[in-house]
């Protein structure tokens, strides 16, 4: 929710009044001075404004104008994807030659298929480098899990069984799925590779992920190996090891199968192979406390750190609906976390790694149960305040990514039949009651930190739960502040600049819960703008402000503040259960911890400098005894970051202590005393900030009076209902406290709020007050409030012109100036002359050209309803130019180029290849010469119509080059009617694997003309099929599988007609036409039909419509032919000629005694026939012909 009003004195934004001044807490900004950590000052949006999501993700289907909204105007950037890769997996075949292991050669085939379909999504191209992506895998099916339910195996029926498979497919599907050289076709391949996304959630749970920590490292080693290898410096950047859990100082929080769970069911031969992948040596001390960390995570890095080029690293709170239970990680806990991190890897590799935080957020049970509105506000908060931590390490986290997936229907929990039971917890789109996707709250995050960029500038607070940092960009500030505790603060600010640089006015956006709004609570985004800097400020609980101040010039920034830490020795050199450095110490209480931070650079002039002791405390012992400083002793307070209140009665975290910088030397020693319970230290730091300058802090300047006040503005008129602001100035403008009040003299005829926002009434004059609380100076104005009176529009115009060029496929927003600017009526609508050319969004005016070079006429139209309805409008001529980096089309080939097609319905995929392979355009048409021989799609997928020859052809849209394929249509008489089952019109269905996408959960998906989604074992049922004319049928299936081990069975009113195996068809839509091995005799009448998926593979078929051809004549037909039977010659010696109106249709003769005995039976393909009864004796015989129920008989004379 956006408000443009405050609701509640709870959570009052903004204020210029301000009593006990003096207790609230101080917050700085030095403008001149840049803060940098190990080189980098910037705010860097491309590292995190991001979203888990693509350019080409089937979620933004349709969504077209949200994608734009996100990217475009947010400024957000993609992304994360680890999904794709597993359904690519589970579309790879398996090795003909090779047991269990990949196709290569199909998977290329699949890779330039998937290819070609990326180069011709030119919306999404705009965005493909906006973004550096992660990629990666999850754990089923293609980490060898043995998992031997459907989830482990791949759609083709087979699955890894050893890490050296899984690690050739990755390898194989970075080098032939992605562009590696600038101008090939792919997508580019992602900058950071996770090797396996939370393999902890699912190893030797009930998931059925067999695994030991050892072959993960082991897998991580193989995966860095072999993609480097085989790329070299192509490689994205390896990284791991991206666990579920993360909490250091705990055991496993998983419950785990013994590793002896699946022996029962194992065969000898497998038993090996199993235990292969799950005998560990590491399970031991699974309950014992810091297991995440000796274990899960430092004998990952002692394993694998070697060959890592980065850490994964997942953050989550767990929010429970009392504020004292769950698990708050933000705050102490993500210090304490990342600490331990960077001093390992600097103590054992010399330097620290890079860290992506790749998810973070909140998750719990409890999360998903509340309302969705409670829901995004428990992720929005961590959003903010866990962000707000990472930003102080910017040369250490190079990328982070709040977990806000776009639809996520596959994570969606529904019932047999379809209906949601349960959606996703953590979305940005979600289905409104008419059934259109609308953003959530999460959105909110974006739109909070939309403007935020630049270079980062010096600040501090004197209270470590107020979380600030500000950038400077051009004469912009943007100051960002955010509240750890669950209680509203009150912030004093203090804007520090060496040189005279007004302030023209601050936007503020206050993102906050307010418990008041609907049923459960509502995030609410407060917008305000105002002329005045704040003085003050509040803040409400677990909130977070963005303020952004203009200012009339440019801001100097000539002043620098260089950061670094100093690294602790290791606490205790001890040894963990699993053999690595147990380098944490355990002090008792009224011990004393001992420890030296030595070669520290001592700043030569200005610096500060923070002492930082991590560890895990008890909180009956959270606060030290003592700690010193080179011999002194440091003041101590309850001062930590964050929340303490949680289920837990133990805190990781750090204590972050401000040391004077007379005490800082080359080599130090540090003491910390426990108290009330022992203590486990981590590690010891300190953060050492380098000033050029003295930085000015408020705490440390004598305090400056307000001498007098002023109201810039002596009267103000506005009409009843109209706003608008005051602007009071104290004198001096460095006076340290410059809240100032405001008062109506008449609130009937005028109101003003804390900002000096002053709103007309009724009619009349009142006297507007504004009183500074420092001094009580006082100045007025008067304002004259006049009754409402509309401002007609006199012309609009489009600011970029009569004409104007875009990029092809680029999003260009137009703007449109409104004359007079204060006119009433402000709403446009915007058309396009060709929308094939130019596409314009009706409200937004933001273009998207389609074909290069063309041109279309924009048009912007504004009716105002204060003159009469007048209508205004501007035009543009737009010309769409060729990106900068245009490469055209010099030709296209097709294949195959001639091919023969032998049934109705049956269809061919042909492929066209547009050369150069880096061409920008490869947009193409596809044509037939004849619809009635065969039709072609816009993919080029041919199917035949009837007999003859067509020219199926393929045109470039750059360049029309042109290729054909010589389609011929050769089949055969059919003889009979046809019977057409569309196969979507079914009357049941049913099954027993729940693939996650059919509504039931169990049968087959009912699309608009197929059924698909089908898996082994779905079925579906015919009923009242009419079949008029007795006779027999030929069946016949126009279907389509990219898989092997596919079959289809049939049965005709409960008995099985025919089982037939479905070969691949190249694709889920390349539907060919399936005879059956089996015919069938239909009756007259109505018939009940049933299909079954009968293959062993798991996903099998799609199915268009079935087809029962008649084979032999109708009943009335067959009658005619029968009875115009006659033979000849007769008598016959030894070859007999059955003669009639002419047939193709099969016909039984059965040759009899006089006496009925049956001698002899024959078959004969039509009338005329001849049959031989040379081996007949000399007599008479009987010769019906016919069928069992239609025949004739006829006399025959056999002599020699």
């Amino acid at each position: 929710m956006k408000i443009n009003k405050i609701f509640t004195a709870v959570f009052l934004s903004v204020l210029f009044i301000n009593t006990g001044y003096s207790q609230n807490i101080k917050v700085d900004v030095n403008l001149n001075i840049k803060h940098s950590v190990e080189g980098v000052s910037d705010f860097g949006r491309e590292r995190h404004m991001t979203v888990h999501s693509t350019p080409t993700e089937v979620d933004w289907v349709g969504e077209e104008d949200k994608l734009n909204y996100l990217i475009n105007d947010l400024d957000v950037y993609f992304g994360r994807d680890n999904g794709s890769a597993t359904w690519k997996f589970q579309d790879t075949p398996e090795d003909p030659d090779r047991t269990s292991k990949p196709d290569v050669d199909e998977m290329q085939n699949r890779a330039n298929y998937l290819k070609n379909l990326y180069d011709q999504k030119y919306l999404a191209h705009q965005y493909e480098n906006k973004g550096a992506m992660i990629m990666g895998i999850n754990p089923h099916p293609i980490y060898p899990t043995l998992n031997w339910y459907e989830r482990g195996r791949t759609w083709h029926g087979w699955q890894p069984w050893e890490l050296d498979t899984s690690v050739e497919w990755i390898v194989e599907y970075l080098d032939k799925y992605f562009e590696k050289n600038e101008g090939e076709s792919g997508e580019p391949l992602p900058t950071y590779w996770e090797v396996i996304n939370e393999p902890d959630m699912e190893m030797m749970t009930g998931a059925m992920m067999c695994t030991s920590q050892e072959k993960l490292w082991e897998f991580h080693n193989l995966v860095a190996y072999g993609v480097r290898a085989r790329l070299g410096d192509k490689a994205p950047k390896i990284g791991g090891m991206t666990w579920g859990q993360h909490d250091f100082h705990l055991q496993d929080g998983i419950n785990r199968v013994p590793d002896d769970r699946y022996d029962q069911w194992l065969t000898p031969e497998s038993l090996p192979v199993y235990h292969n992948m799950i005998d560990s040596q590491v399970n031991a001390t699974r309950g014992d406390n810091w297991y995440q960390w000796d274990v899960m995570w430092q004998g990952f890095i002692d394993t694998c750190g070697d060959n890592m080029d980065f850490y994964g690293v997942h953050l989550y709170d767990w929010p429970q609906s009392s504020r004292d239970k769950g698990a708050l990680r933000t705050g102490g806990q993500v210090e304490a976390t990342l600490d331990m991190l960077e001093w390992y890897d600097n103590y054992k590799f010399g330097q620290k790694k890079d860290i992506v935080i790749s998810e973070f957020g909140a998750v719990s049970g409890w999360l998903d149960e509340v309302s969705a509105k409670r829901r995004a506000w428990e992720n929005l908060r961590p959003f903010n305040s866990m962000f707000m931590q990472f930003l102080e390490r910017p040369s250490h986290l190079v990328l982070t990514m709040p977990f806000a997936p776009v639809k996520a229907e596959w994570g969606d929990v529904r019932d047999e039949d379809g209906n949601l039971i349960k959606r996703y917890p953590s979305t940005l789109l979600d289905e409104d009651e008419n059934g259109n996707w609308q953003w959530t709250d999460f959105v909110l995050f974006y739109e909070l930190w939309k403007d935020v960029d630049g270079t980062r500038i010096d600040t501090k607070a004197n209270n470590l739960d107020i979380l600030v940092d500000a950038y400077v960009k051009n004469n912009h500030v943007y100051l960002i502040l955010n509240n750890l505790k669950f209680e509203e603060q009150t912030l004093d600010l203090h804007l520090f600049d060496d040189y005279t640089n007004k302030v023209q006015g601050v936007k503020m956006n206050h993102l906050f819960f307010d418990e008041s709004k609907g049923t459960f609570g509502e995030s609410v985004m407060d917008e305000r703008t105002f002329t005045t800097a704040p003085g003050a400020i509040k803040i409400a609980g677990d909130g977070t402000i963005v303020l952004d101040y203009t200012f009339e010039n440019p801001v100097t920034i000539d002043q620098t503040s260089e950061e670094k830490k100093f690294m602790s020795e290791i606490l205790e050199d001890g040894t963990t259960a699993i053999g690595g450095v147990k380098f944490r110490k355990r002090v008792e209480p009224n011990e004393t911890l001992t420890t030296h931070i030595n070669n520290v650079v001592v700043p030569s002039g200005a610096g500060e400098v923070t002492l930082r002791i991590a560890g895990r405390f008890w909180e009956s012992g959270m606060q030290p005894k003592e700690i010193t400083f080179n011999g002194h002793s440091l003041p101590l307070t309850t001062d930590w970051r964050g929340e303490t209140r949680d289920s837990r009665n133990v805190w990781f975290g750090v204590y972050e202590l401000d040391v004077p910088i007379e005490y800082l030397e080359t080599n130090n020693t540090v003491t910390c005393t426990a108290k009330g319970n022992y203590a486990e230290y981590t590690t010891v730091m300190i953060q050492v900030f380098d000033f050029s300058k003295e930085p000015k802090r408020s705490d440390k300047i004598a305090s400056v009076a307000v001498t007098s006040l002023a109201i810039d503005e002596a009267s103000l008129d506005l009409m009843v209902d109209e706003n608008k602001a005051l602007n009071a100035h104290v004198v001096p403008e460095n006076a340290t406290n410059t809240a100032v009040t405001w008062s109506s003299s008449n609130e009937g005829v005028a109101t003003v709020d804390e900002f000096g926002i002053v709103t007309g009434v009724s009619e009349g004059t009142v006297t507007i007050t504004a009183t500074s609380v420092d001094g009580s100076f006082t100045d007025s104005a008067t304002v004259n409030v006049s009754a409402f009176s509309a401002t007609a529009v006199s012309s609009i115009s489009i600011n970029e012109g009569d004409t104007m060029s875009i990029e092809y496929y680029k999003t260009t927003p137009l703007q449109v100036n409104i004359n007079p600017i204060n006119a009433t009526e402000q709403n446009v609508s915007w058309s396009s002359s060709d929308t094939s050319i130019v596409e314009v969004d009706s409200n937004t005016g933001k273009v998207v050209g389609k074909v290069i070079y063309g041109t279309a006429t924009i048009t912007a139209t504004l009716t105002d309803p204060n003159n009469g309805g007048m209508v205004h409008s501007a035009s543009t001529l737009i010309t769409v130019d060729p990106p900068a980096d245009f490469v055209s089309v010099t030709g296209v080939s097709i294949t195959p180029d001639e091919k023969t097609l032998t049934a109705i319905g049956e269809k061919v995929q042909l492929t066209e290849v547009v050369l150069p392979s880096n061409a920008t355009i490869k947009t193409h048409t596809w044509s037939s010469s004849d619809t009635n021989v065969a039709t072609v799609t816009e993919n080029g997928l041919v199917t035949a119509v009837a007999n003859g020859t067509a020219q199926i052809t393929v045109v470039t849209t750059d360049g029309d080059f042109s290729a054909s394929c010589n389609l011929i249509v050769e089949i055969s008489t059919d003889t009979g009617n046809k019977i057409v089952i569309e196969a979507e019109e079914f009357n049941t269905t049913g099954g027993t694997f729940d693939d996650g996408y059919v509504a039931a959960p169990y049968g087959v998906n009912k699309g608009s003309t197929a059924i698909n989604y089908v898996n082994s074992g779905d079925w579906v049922t015919y009923e009242n099929v009419n079949v008029e004319d007795a006779a027999e049928y030929n069946i016949v299936y126009f279907i389509s599988t990219p898989v092997a081990n596919a079959q289809v069975q049939i049965s005709v009113d409960g008995n099985i007609v025919s089982t037939d195996n479905v070969t691949n068809t190249g694709g889920w839509d390349s539907y060919g036409a399936l005879t059956a091995s089996q015919s069938i005799e239909l009756t007259s009448g109505m018939h009940t039909v049933k299909v079954v998926a009968s293959g062993s593979n798991a996903w099998q078929w799609n199915l268009d419509k079935i087809e029962f051809q008649q084979k032999t004549l109708s009943t009335k037909a067959f009658k005619k032919t029968v009875s115009s039977a006659y033979i000849y010659p007769n008598p016959v010696v030894n070859s007999l000629t059955i003669n009639g109106e002419n047939s193709q249709e099969a016909f039984v003769v059965r040759i009899l005694t006089p006496q009925g005995s049956l001698l002899k039976v024959l078959k004969i393909d039509g009338i005329p026939s001849t049959i031989d009864v040379s081996d007949l004796d000399t007599g008479v015989y009987l010769l019906n012909v016919g069928n069992t129920t239609v025949n004739k008989t006829l006399k025959m004379v056999k002599t020699k």
